[in-house]
């Protein structure tokens, strides 16, 4: 309205229904801080107001407080930018930009929205009260008088846009008004604020005590930030060396200091920006818990304000291992052919010794002696070496010499390691029927000898998906038929890598027997049916006319893949819906729980049609991509889905998706078993594009990826849409 039609009357009656919009004045608190910037699509839970009872801010937190009668710091603050509407304190509001503004007074005028974002801009508290003080020229300004010229200075514009006769609590409270009239009506206006980020992953590797745990990677688009770990470890670099933990930068990866650690642990990294973005979007409130705005009915609407004390924070937790204890593998071969077999009158033996988990930097002496296979008694024959390493993991080599004697008898490799100068044995390795450690000794001419023997090998699938079955081509020469010899091999795995490869009982997953014998023979087969990497081993026993033969654990010839096939990366619509495809008849995945956003929900298996996950209809429900690699699965990412709302907008599974942080615990029950996953990302993509292929790829380590929407947009006839993604990455918890 115009300022002739402004009367006193009207006026009086327009300041006095202030206290009623805003509500009762609560005392202020300090120091808000936040995990990432505010953007449009969160919802925000408005609390009570600090000030003057007519002119009082709102305090604006990310969650609602446990207790809403002592809510604590709060993440920011809010003024009016509404006067004619009922505040709606205690209740949650949705972000948007000011494009998404439901109200009918001046704030639509982008010109006006500039104006009062300069305002915002140089006023309480996203200036502290005493730079504010600085700028007005009034140095005993209170904070509530500050609080008045701001919000008295923004009504100016979106609900009057003259200068009106205010009732001043005080003169300072007119002078700091005037200051900020003054210099937004001289400015073009405001229209952004800055954004700050400052983001910490942990490192998603398993970790170990006795190590430098990480690396953690610090995200910040400021020039510096602060990171704190726990008290007491050293936060380094990748070499060991401690960094500044005040003035860390992007991208720089950090590392805690665990090298005189032997116990299990956990613990917190967490960085620091000061300041905090999503200062200027606006908070729209419905009128009814739970409800929908509208421009018809909706809760006053208020600008969200970052203030000066505001710092952005994120925090990321590591758990470790106990560091484990040491162990050794060997192999022992001719020194003159590196074969098993020496010649009858003797000759040097090389025992290679691999070892784990020693500690770099500590003298170890490893001893062996060879022993008779055929009862197990001690030839005498001994060998040592002294090493200090200067990796956790290595090889060391022992020589021993046997002498004539032993002609057609097998000797075994029998070995102990201990520190150096100390009795205590820290790993042994005996076994009298390991083939890698055992040679035979050629018998003296003319006795019938034996034939020696060697073999190579070649698994049938250097690829294959759950459920083939594989076997092993082991190629044979020398060998003399008919003499009892016996030929076996065992599949091993499944593994993550093939780096973590090992030939051990426990990752036997079937053994099968074949015939020995000159040439190729094919064995048996053995079904693969888990995810991972595999490999054979295939060996033939000794007789009275052949030796025993045998090869290297995690051969390249002997290793399958074993994977999901690829698939191209289906486009993921899961804003809203009411009908839609339910997975009926197929394989239902038990349950996915995320405790910190309330999520409990079943889920069904799903697949794509026409380049489309068929997210379940039923809203309540969530689906998992039948392409994708299995919950539990060593490698591959498992691909679950779910809607926001329905149609409706009643909410849906992943409801709260977007309120998920980093850090926090996802269970997963599949098929009887529980499997936990711990939060590493939260990214959000528009959806006019597909999501990168990454979230969808059936090699590489296993995660598990939770989609969903965001971006919640009203139409100008009342209904809303999704205009974003939101992906949540999860590696498994060991």
């Amino acid at each position: 309205m115009s300022k002739s039609s402004w009367s006193h009357r009207a006026w009086r009656a327009w300041v006095v229904g202030l206290v009623l919009a805003l509500g009762a004045v609560v005392v202020p608190s300090s120091a808000p801080s936040a995990s990432a910037d505010v953007v449009p699509g969160d919802d925000l839970w408005v609390g009570q107001g600090v000030g003057y009872g007519g002119t009082s801010m709102h305090a604006i937190y990310r969650e609602q407080p446990a207790d809403p009668q002592n809510p604590g710091t709060p993440d920011y603050w809010a003024y009016c930018v509404e006067h004619d509407i009922s505040a709606q304190p205690h209740r949650e509001g949705e972000v948007t930009d000011p494009s998404g503004y439901l109200g009918d007074n001046h704030f639509n005028d982008p010109a006006v929205q500039a104006k009062v974002l300069w305002v915002l801009a140089h006023s309480y508290p996203y200036l502290s009260l005493t730079d504010f003080a600085a700028a007005v020229g009034l140095p005993s300004i209170s904070e509530n008088d500050a609080i008045e010229a701001t919000q008295y200075a923004i009504w100016r514009y979106t609900d009057l846009t003259f200068d009106a006769p205010w009732p001043w609590e005080t003169s300072d409270s007119e002078d700091a008004y005037w200051y900020l009239v003054n210099g937004a009506n001289a400015s073009s206006g405001t229209t952004t604020f800055p954004s700050v980020t400052a983001t910490v992953t942990a490192p998603v590797s398993a970790q170990q005590a006795g190590t430098l745990v990480g690396p953690f990677t610090v995200d910040t688009n400021q020039p510096t930030v602060g990171v704190s770990g726990p008290s007491g470890v050293a936060v380094t670099d990748a070499s060991g060396t401690p960094i500044s933990t005040s003035a860390v930068t992007d991208g720089q990866q950090l590392y805690l200091d665990l090298r005189g650690s032997t116990t299990a642990g956990s613990a917190t990294v967490t960085v620091t920006a000061q300041g905090a973005g999503g200062s200027g979007n606006i908070i729209t409130v419905p009128t009814t818990p739970g409800g929908t705005p509208t421009s018809d009915a909706h809760g006053q609407t208020m600008i969200l304000i970052a203030p000066s004390t505001a710092t952005t924070t994120d925090s990321a937790t590591v758990n470790w291992a106990a560091a484990p204890t040491p162990s050794i593998g060997t192999t022992l071969t001719d020194k003159g052919d590196g074969d098993h077999t020496i010649p009858a009158g003797g000759g040097i033996v090389v025992d290679t010794i691999a070892y784990q988990n020693l500690t770099p930097g500590t003298s170890y002496t490893v001893t062996g002696e060879l022993r008779r296979r055929s009862d197990g008694s001690a030839t005498g024959i001994t060998g040592s070496t002294t090493f200090t390493p200067t990796q956790s993991s290595g090889t060391v080599a022992v020589e021993l010499t046997v002498p004539a004697g032993y002609a057609g008898q097998q000797l075994v490799a029998f070995e102990e390691l201990t520190i150096t100068g100390q009795a205590t044995v820290v790993a042994e390795h005996k076994d009298i029927n390991d083939a890698a450690q055992t040679v035979s000794v050629a018998p003296e001419t003319g006795s019938g000898g034996q034939s020696k023997v060697s073999l190579t090998t070649e698994t049938s699938h250097d690829q294959a998906k759950p459920g083939t079955q594989i076997s092993d081509k082991v190629t044979i020469t020398g060998f003399v038929p008919g003499h009892g010899a016996t030929g076996s091999a065992t599949l091993y795995g499944p593994f993550a890598s093939r780096d973590e490869i090992a030939c051990t009982p426990a990752h036997a997953v079937g053994t099968v027997a074949f015939a020995p014998a000159n040439g190729a023979v094919r064995t048996p087969t053995v079904q693969v049916n888990r995810t991972g990497y595999y490999t054979w081993v295939a060996s033939t026993t000794a007789d009275s006319r052949n030796t025993a033969a045998t090869h290297a654990c995690g051969l390249a010839s002997e290793t399958t893949i074993v994977r999901k096939p690829s698939y191209p990366t289906p486009v993921v619509g899961t804003g809203f819906s009411t009908d839609g495809w339910d997975g009926a008849g197929r394989r239902k995945v038990d349950r996915i729980r995320i405790p910190s956003i309330g999520v409990d929900a079943r889920t069904s298996l799903v697949g794509i049609k026409k380049g489309s996950m068929q997210v379940p209809g039923n809203v309540a429900r969530t689906g998992q991509l039948a392409q994708s690699a299995a919950a539990g699965d060593l490698i591959g990412t498992t691909v679950i889905a779910g809607h926001v709302s329905d149609r409706r907008d009643r909410p849906g599974a992943f409801w709260k998706l977007t309120k998920l942080r980093k850090g926090k615990v996802v269970t997963v029950r599949q098929g009887g078993t529980r499997l936990r996953y711990r939060v590493t990302s939260v990214e959000r993509f528009s959806r006019t594009q597909k999501l990168p292929e990454r979230f969808f790829s059936t090699t590489g380590e296993h995660q598990l990826v939770l989609i969903s929407c965001a971006g919640r947009t009203t139409t100008s006839n009342g209904g809303f849409h999704y205009r974003q993604n939101v992906v949540v990455t999860a590696v498994p918890i060991g």
